[in-house]
C-alpha cells in the first residue's frame, strides 16, 4: 500500500468515525428535544421562554429534524451500498447547523449570554466537522 493510500484510508475512517459520533449525538439531542422540549430549549432561549407553547412546538420540530438527519447518517454509515449517500446526509446536517448559528446570531442580544455562546460554539463545530467529513467521504467514494 502506498503512503497516500494509507493516508486516504485513515482520512476515510476518521470521517466515518466523525459521521457516527455526530449522527449519534444528533439522534440523542433530537430525542431529548421531542420528549423534553423545555430541557432542550432552555440553554438556547432561556427558562421562561422555553416553557412557552410556541418554543415547545419549535423544539419538538427541530428535534424531529435532528432525529431524521442523525438516523439517515447512521443508516448510510452502516450500509455499504449507501456509501454515496453519507456525504449528502452530512451536508444536510451541516446546513441545518449553520442555520442554527445564523438564527442565534440574528437574535444575539435577546438570548441568554451563556446559552447563545454555547449554542453558537456547538453548532459551528458541528457545521465544520460535518462539512469536512462530507468532503472527505465524497472524495473517497468518487475515487472508487
Amino acid at each position: 500500500m502506498t503512503p497516500s493510500a494509507t493516508g486516504d484510508d485513515l482520512r476515510t475512517r476518521s470521517a466515518r468515525c466523525v459521521a457516527g459520533l455526530i449522527g449519534t449525538g444528533r439522534v440523542a439531542l433530537g430525542a431529548a428535544a421531542v420528549l423534553r422540549p423545555p430541557w432542550a430549549a432552555t440553554p438556547w432561549v432561556g427558562a421562561a421562554q422555553a416553557r412557552s407553547p410556541a418554543v415547545r412546538v419549535l423544539a419538538r420540530a427541530a428535534g424531529g429534524r435532528d432525529i431524521a438527519l442523525g438516523a439517515g447518517s447512521l443508516l448510510a454509515l452502516r450500509r455499504p451500498r449507501s456509501a454515496r449517500a453519507l456525504p449528502l446526509w452530512l451536508a444536510a446536517a451541516a446546513v441545518a447547523d449553520a442555520t442554527d448559528v445564523a438564527a442565534t446570531v440574528s437574535c444575539w442580544s435577546e438570548l441568554p449570554r451563556s446559552g447563545r455562546s454555547t449554542v453558537t460554539a456547538l453548532a459551528s463545530g458541528a457545521t465544520l466537522l460535518s462539512t469536512l467529513a462530507a468532503v472527505a467521504l465524497h472524495e473517497s467514494t468518487s475515487r472508487r
